[in-house]
């Protein structure tokens, strides 16, 4: 609103511009009118086509976004199913949506890959962290994984064929009844009698005569009581309490952390070279590590604090930058060439 007060101001100083003297000619009165209006006229238009390519910016582009489920250090983890997924940048509450853009949903964190223009659907190891999920299992309580809709009721019991052997025996085994106690009731077997051939009377003979042996008494001797000396025991002196000397701990000195800044925030996937430039602050033999998107390089820093990487993505994702000392992370977006034109084409355009 305020720059439409000051167009409107613009404009009537240039309708109704005059000196303030009152003796200058006609024509010098005109043609201060005819710049002003020149002036009024860029001004409208450079605001009208700002106001337009604001409002049309991104309308309808889509990109593809990796969906995540749980807490974020803890228990954080790709989620199941299609992913990654393409959306459109309208449902994204961040704007300008660019690679690398990250917003949270009902179910958790969402991060932007790449801009969807017909390519084929990245893999989910274009993710970061983009690991293959875990096996889905339904049931935990039942052997292998289960999948999603299965009623997880209790386990039956093993199966056994023949309860009457120790064990659990599988189906088709012969169960046998297990033989009848041998011997008679002396221990001896059946036919040890005299009769022998006569079975049935085996277990009727006479039992054996067990020899007994008299048992032989040890009277037992008392030894006398000796009741030994008293001594008394010398008393215990008082112990001195000496307090502990406890050392007070060292301060330690407070970690200074510097900045990590990078020369570019996207790359192309075009089999070429790329370059980047990292600065962590003027911090010399800083450790910076690049990992992602098929990259997966460390290097030391300069006496500027200067570390240079040459690399070549294989893939579109995310390349991620920390370094040691570092107050924050960096991230590089990769995309194809295709993606990336067309991106530059519809941010000059409008």
């Amino acid at each position: 609103m305020g720059n439409v007060g000051n167009l409107r101001r613009l404009l009537k100083v240039a309708v109704s511009s005059r000196y303030r003297g009152g003796d200058a000619p006609r024509r010098e009165r005109n043609r201060t009118r005819k710049l002003y209006l020149f002036v009024a006229m860029i001004v409208v238009g450079v605001f009208g086509f700002a106001a337009a390519g604001t409002a049309s910016d991104q309308n309808g582009e889509k990109v593809f976004v990796c969906k995540y489920v749980g807490t974020p250090g803890v228990d954080e983890r790709l989620q199941t199913g299609n992913n990654p997924i393409s959306v459109s940048v309208n449902a994204i509450p961040v704007h300008p949506v660019v690679i690398g853009s990250e917003f949270a949903d009902a179910h958790g964190r969402s991060i932007v890959i790449a801009f969807d223009v017909g390519q084929p659907e990245p893999d989910v190891s274009a993710c970061p962290g983009g690991d293959t999920p875990p096996p889905f299992d339904a049931c935990p309580n039942i052997l292998g994984n289960q999948p999603e809709g299965t009623e997880c009721g209790t386990p039956p019991p093993p199966f056994d064929a023949c309860p009457n052997i120790p064990g659990n025996q599988p189906r088709g085994t012969v169960c046998e009844s297990p033989p009848p106690p041998s011997g008679c009731p002396d221990g001896l077997p059946g036919n040890a009698g005299k009769d022998g051939e006569e079975g049935n009377d085996d277990c009727k003979r006479t039992p054996p005569v067990v020899e007994t042996i008299p048992e032989v008494i040890i009277p037992v001797v008392t030894p006398p009581v000796v009741t030994p000396p008293v001594i008394n025991p010398p008393k215990p002196k008082p112990p001195v309490f000496k307090p502990p000397v406890v050392k007070p701990p060292k301060p330690k000195a407070p970690a200074v952390c510097v900045q990590l800044g990078i020369s570019t925030h996207m790359v192309k996937a075009d089999g070429k070279l790329d370059r980047l430039v990292v600065k962590v602050g003027s911090r010399e033999g800083a450790k910076v590590w690049i990992r992602g998107a098929g990259v997966s390089q460390s290097a030391r820093t300069n006496a500027q604090g200067i570390a240079v990487f040459t690399f070549n993505a294989q893939r579109i994702g995310i390349i991620t930058i920390k370094a040691q000392g570092a107050c924050n992370n960096a991230r590089v977006g990769v995309v194809d060439v295709k993606a990336a034109t067309l991106s530059l084409t519809g941010s000059l355009t409008g």
